[in-house]
């Protein structure tokens, strides 16, 4: 999203980076990372981080934006990505709506358990969300969240606000059943 271009002192990524910053994480993965707002927000409590988007164009533009040594970008389909590690933090900056989202959406749900086993046990997942569109808190609850949980990723924190008119949900989910693959 243009209109969420990323600035240190934007809510949104003070409030990103107060909820992860309690560790570090080795491997962390972006998925949609588009320009790398998000990643940038939480690049320093990460040892490595993968940005992967289906745009070339963004992922060319991404590339020469943010030259960080622990950072990589690579034009990748998460349908179709095979990562070789397991990861401590994935991040859905404001992407899910990409994903899928019928109501009930076999593939979104096969993509979400794939999203869940592609952590490392106790992973995160950190999930923001923008609802301009009049969608309340119960539905993204409902649509996201929910299906999360029934693969062993229970939210560990969460916070909401309203910044520029827009309605901001972002949420932490920690890998807590790491029977599910």
């Amino acid at each position: 999203h243009q209109a969420h271009a990323a600035h240190p002192d934007r809510l949104q990524f003070r409030v990103i980076t107060d909820l992860v910053s309690d560790r570090t994480y080795s491997q962390c993965l972006d998925i949609g990372t588009g320009m790398g707002h998000t990643l940038e927000a939480v690049r320093q409590f990460c040892e490595h981080c993968t940005g992967i988007d289906i745009s070339e164009v963004a992922v060319k533009a991404v590339r020469q934006r943010l030259t960080y040594s622990n950072i990589q970008f690579l034009c990748k389909n998460i349908r179709t990505y095979r990562p070789k590690q397991k990861f401590d933090l994935i991040l859905l900056g404001d992407v899910l709506y990409y994903l899928g989202d019928k109501w009930f959406d076999l593939e979104f749900d096969r993509l979400v358990k794939k999203i869940s086993g592609m952590l490392n046990p106790s992973g995160r997942v950190l999930i923001t969300h923008c609802s301009s569109s009049g969608r309340n808190k119960g539905y993204f609850q409902k649509r996201y969240i929910n299906n999360f949980e029934k693969w062993g990723v229970k939210v560990e924190k969460q916070s909401e606000f309203t910044e520029e008119d827009n309605q901001w949900f972002v949420y932490v989910l920690k890998k807590v059943d790491n029977s599910v693959r």
